[in-house]
């Protein structure tokens, strides 16, 4: 299998300003300023595919245009090289002009560790001034999470100043996650003066206590 010349065929959605642009040619893409918004979904797409997918929005993005990527279901990568596929497309996407929106959906993938975290982190970091919309999901990324890796998510989150939209969600990391690291989260809220949306969840996230709901809040009133 491989890249077709018709949209259509590789899963993935371009819209924009809400407009279906699946057939319509690079052309016209490349001559309206607005966002390019890349969706797609990685459960029907093989290894490969997913890189080459990545390619192709590099290919379709220009200086003019800022970028939202909307990327679903990495748990359906193949688990033997996920954080590996994971670096290789992070890489890819820091040669992007500009990044506005970011959605990784990383929930129940138990392989998901220190490599793929950390390229996570990198991708987030290079577009830190112009990122506004960042949603994470890593429900049940058991081998992934921990105090000290949120710790790095925090001071990463930190220098996105920009951002008005955040979506994290650790529901599920029992004993991953304890005060402490909910406390680096919400301490990387403090630069956050544009933010309109919060939404964090910690749901069965066994040993967190009230000093976390005490957290963040400070962390809430610091971002106003």
């Amino acid at each position: 299998q491989s890249i077709s010349d018709d949209m259509g065929r590789l899963l993935m959605t371009y819209l924009v300003k809400g407009v279906n642009l699946n057939s319509i040619k690079e052309d016209f893409l490349s001559s309206t300023p607005t966002i390019l918004n890349f969706s797609f979904d990685v459960e029907p797409l093989g290894e490969r595919i997913v890189e080459e997918v990545t390619q192709k929005i590099l290919e379709m993005s220009a200086p003019d245009k800022h970028t939202a990527i909307q990327i679903n279901n990495w748990k359906r990568y193949p688990r033997d090289h996920m954080n590996r596929g994971c670096k290789t497309v992070m890489e890819s996407l820091t040669r992007l002009p500009s990044l506005l929106h970011l959605t990784l959906d990383f929930g129940w993938c138990r392989e998901f560790n220190g490599e793929g975290w950390n390229s996570v982190g990198r991708l987030v970091s290079h577009f830190s001034t112009t990122l506004t919309n960042l949603h994470l999901n890593f429900r049940y990324c058991k081998n992934g999470i921990s105090d000290g890796r949120l710790h790095i998510l925090g001071d990463v989150i930190r220098k996105c100043s920009n951002l008005t939209h955040l979506t994290l969600n650790f529901e599920r990391n029992e004993r991953n996650i304890s005060d402490k690291g909910v406390g680096e989260i919400t301490h990387g809220l403090s630069s956050l003066s544009k933010l309109i949306l919060l939404h964090l969840n910690f749901n069965a996230c066994r040993q967190l206590t009230d000093r976390s709901v005490e957290n963040i809040v400070k962390g809430i009133q610091r971002c106003r």
